[in-house]
């Protein structure tokens, strides 16, 4: 029945149309919806629903995965190990710099610092890629179709990684929240460093974090892989490659952390 699109280009002389451009019905992801709502008054025809769906669905549901996101997840997989070294990391760039400087020329140590952290980029982007290429003959489905698609298997373990350590500054710095506050309103009382849990309380959630992130990625990696074969069953030996990853992953995660 819809002739106006009024979802998309929005009621004549009421409202505007959808600010992200994006059509309800070609909608696959949330990735650039940003729930204004506008969509469901414009249209006439009160056929715009908001439906409820497990949170990794996208992963392997999505009908146009894009290389853009894939590259994006491995370059996090790289940056996630300066990240995570914090100091030890800016240590290791200023040895680094003092052991050239003795033998060649005198370079700024951020110089060695972008060096490095590009050039864990540029090697995960490549170490993706080949293991992308190997799937795709185990699998029998072309290459530039896996390539866009893989990576999207690797956001759960990623985004289990990133939480960890972001938990792991929570955990140690929280306890600035009050006193900060305290010192706004003009008190001057003695403050002492706490952290909210052990370190020892605090190593297991992040370990059940970068667990759960492994297990979340193989799922959705055998779901990808799935739909890519047309959902038939996938014989266990033809995920060893990806899985392999996955763990190896998780094992540098849980020894960064």
């Amino acid at each position: 029945k819809c002739t106006k699109h009024s979802c998309f280009r929005g009621a004549s002389g009421q409202e505007h149309g959808c600010p992200m451009f994006q059509h309800p019905f070609m909608v696959d992801n949330n990735r650039d919806c940003i729930f204004c709502g506008k969509c469901i008054k414009n249209c006439d025809n009160k056929s715009i629903h908001l439906n409820l769906r497990l949170a990794p669905q996208e992963l392997w549901d999505i009908k146009i995965p894009r290389k853009a996101d894939s590259f994006l997840i491995v370059s996090l997989s790289a940056i996630f190990f300066p990240f995570a070294m914090h100091q030890s990391f800016y240590n290791l760039m200023t040895r680094i710099q003092v052991m050239v400087s003795d033998h060649f020329i005198s370079l700024p140590v951020e110089f060695y610092g972008s060096l490095i952290f590009f050039g864990l980029i540029l090697f995960f982007q490549v170490g993706y890629y080949f293991m992308v290429k190997i799937q795709s003959r185990i699998l029998k489905v072309g290459n530039e179709e896996l390539l866009p698609f893989m990576g999207y298997g690797f956001i759960p373990l990623v985004l289990g990684a990133f939480l960890a350590a972001h938990f792991e500054i929570f955990v140690n710095k929280a306890w600035r929240v009050i006193p900060n506050i305290q010192l706004l309103m003009g008190s001057t009382n003695q403050f002492y460093s706490e952290g909210l849990l052990s370190s020892g309380a605090a190593g297991v959630l992040q370990s059940i974090m970068v667990f759960g992130g492994l297990c979340a990625s193989m799922f959705a990696t055998y779901r990808i892989t799935t739909r890519l074969k047309n959902n038939r069953s996938v014989e266990p030996n033809k995920l060893m490659l990806p899985f392999s990853f996955l763990f190896i992953f998780t094992l540098i995660f849980l020894f960064l952390l």
